[in-house]
Order: C-alpha cells, then sequence, then structure tokens
C-alpha cells in the first residue's frame, strides 16, 4: 500500500515539475511566478540577416560549402494541394534558414551548409546565447496538421540533433518564450480559457 502511494505521489510531482532525460540531457520543467518571468530579459540570438540570398525565377540556387548544390523551387499555385513557396529568412552557425509555405501549414526549413541535411520544423526558432541550444514551439491547438509540441535541439560538432519532443496538452500553448541565459527557457502559458500562468525550463548537459 505504501509502494502505491509513493508512485502516485511521485506521478503528481511529475506532473507538476517535468523531467524529461534524453541523450545525457537533462530538461526539468518547472512552474514560476509571472514576476519572475517579467524580472528576466530575453537574452537569446536572432538570425544572422546580414547576408541575402537572391531568389531567380522563383528559385534559391544556394552552392553548399562541401560544393554541392541544393534548388529550392516555389510552385505556381495556390490553390494547388502541392503548393510550396520558400523565403529565406536567415541563418545561424551553419544552418540556412527559410519559411516554407505548404497548402495549408508553413514550417522552418533548416539546411545545413556544411553538408546540404535539410530538417523541417514547426513554429518559430528560439536560440540560445552560446548557440548551442535551439528550441522551437508549433503555438496552435486542435489542428491536425500541427501537433502542439515544444522540441528542444542541440548544437554537437556542426549538427543539430534532438534531445527533447514534448507532446503538450490540447488546452494551453507556450507564448513568449524567451532564454534567460545559456540553458534557461522561460515562457508564458495561454490556456484554453484564455487564463495565464508561467513555466521554465532547464537544461543541464549531465554528461559535462
Amino acid at each position: 500500500m505504501k509502494r502505491i502511494i509513493f508512485i502516485l505521489i511521485l506521478l503528481i510531482q511529475q506532473s507538476v515539475f517535468g523531467q524529461i532525460i534524453t541523450n545525457n540531457i537533462n530538461c526539468l520543467i518547472s512552474d514560476i511566478s509571472e514576476d519572475y518571468y517579467l524580472s528576466h530579459n530575453d537574452v537569446g540570438i536572432r538570425l544572422d540577416t546580414n547576408n541575402k540570398l537572391k531568389k531567380e525565377n522563383n528559385s534559391y540556387n544556394i552552392k553548399l560549402n562541401n560544393n554541392k548544390n541544393i534548388i529550392l523551387t516555389d510552385s505556381n499555385s495556390e490553390d494547388n494541394p502541392s503548393y510550396v513557396k520558400y523565403l529565406y529568412i536567415g541563418r545561424f552557425n551553419n544552418y540556412l534558414c527559410f519559411e516554407v509555405y505548404y497548402y495549408e501549414i508553413s514550417k522552418i526549413l533548416l539546411i545545413n551548409d556544411y553538408n546540404g541535411e535539410k530538417i523541417e520544423i514547426i513554429g518559430n526558432i528560439y536560440i540560445s546565447p552560446d548557440m548551442k541550444y535551439l528550441i522551437n514551439a508549433s503555438q496552435i491547438m486542435e489542428y491536425d496538421q500541427m501537433p502542439n509540441i515544444i522540441q528542444i535541439w542541440l548544437m554537437d560538432n556542426y549538427k543539430l540533433n534532438l534531445i527533447t519532443n514534448i507532446n503538450l496538452e490540447d488546452n494551453w500553448i507556450p507564448e513568449n518564450i524567451k532564454w534567460i541565459d545559456n540553458n534557461t527557457i522561460l515562457f508564458q502559458k495561454l490556456h484554453y480559457n484564455n487564463t495565464k500562468s508561467w513555466e521554465k525550463i532547464s537544461i543541464n548537459n549531465i554528461s559535462e
């Protein structure tokens, strides 16, 4: 009986203070106050938009550092289910970033400038001050085309690796996401009934 009670208590604690450990990365999720959220500035890195990519004839012709080429070409008809349109939005580290508009949804396409590897993610991206971590969130509820998720990526040897994929409940989304240091993310939870609360994700690489 004591063991059952202990397990129930542990499950209740994890629902409030969630801990996720994957690939030697410990992500601790905890509640915070509004005052704590407001007292910290956003120090995350923005995409570098200094060097523009030229688009010709509805196409980007991208020459990679390995001398290979990638071509991204728009389709012409917005009424066609195969519709796609690419818009270069900047870069960070060795990744070129594009917003991609599909027939019913949009995503972010990341292209590794060293080897041409492509990663598609959902939602806006937020980069840690040391550019070691990246977080993205779909920030949409009850839409079959896009899951309601938070993902955290680790930059390791010039390659992004997904370390955490958090499936959220359908009654809230994260908003006003910000990095307050290299390992800490704060965000506002907007609930389905329009009430708000605040949470923190602390990232710890336990292999270091």
